[in-house]
């Protein structure tokens, strides 16, 4: 072999090793962000602090859970999970949680000491989207009527049979 075949041959093998580690050290940037939690699923802010969370468990259509603290999703009511269409409830939930950067702004307590929480999917309200597509209902607050009435017209989710009952109807029966 010639001297220009083996420095051309040595050239290219050192230029893709170097694009290589290149592209390694970016994954491990990457991964890093997403350790420290820079691209975690969940952000709560609170008292002017922003924590990120990395996947909260979801309990069902209107909780999650993270580090020992339960956050509701303020103005809406899904059914329980083992209420008719609870499963579905929280599983649009999770789709929609998982779906990219989200952001939970806290917004007090309830009367069971949960953390009330306006969530949005990269800027979109999730609270409202679960309501206008039927997956709950308002809930002690007059801003979401007008998206449970569209849904109830569309026969989305909930209102489909027009005969579910409300999470605490439900639990009213069961006692």
């Amino acid at each position: 072999m010639n001297k220009r075949l083996v420095g051309w041959i040595l050239l290219c093998w050192l230029v893709g090793g170097m694009v290589f580690i290149s592209q390694i050290e970016e994954v491990r940037e990457v991964l890093r962000q997403q350790i420290e939690g820079g691209w975690g699923f969940v952000r709560r802010i609170t008292d002017g602090k922003a924590t990120h969370l990395f996947r909260p468990r979801i309990i069902d259509g209107d909780t999650i859970h993270h580090e020992g603290q339960k956050i509701r999703l303020s103005g809406i009511d899904a059914p329980e999970r083992r209420q008719p269409y609870g499963t579905e409830a929280t599983q649009a939930l999770a789709r929609q949680l998982y779906r990219g950067r989200v952001t939970c702004q806290l917004q007090g307590k309830d009367k069971y000491d949960r953390n009330l929480g306006m969530c949005y999917v990269q800027g979109r309200n999730v609270n409202e989207w679960m309501v206008r597509n039927g997956h709950a209902w308002s809930y002690l607050t007059p801003g979401y009527r007008r998206q449970e009435e569209l849904a109830r017209r569309e026969g989305k989710g909930v209102h489909r049979s027009g005969s579910a009952l409300r999470p605490e109807q439900w639990r009213r029966r069961r006692g």
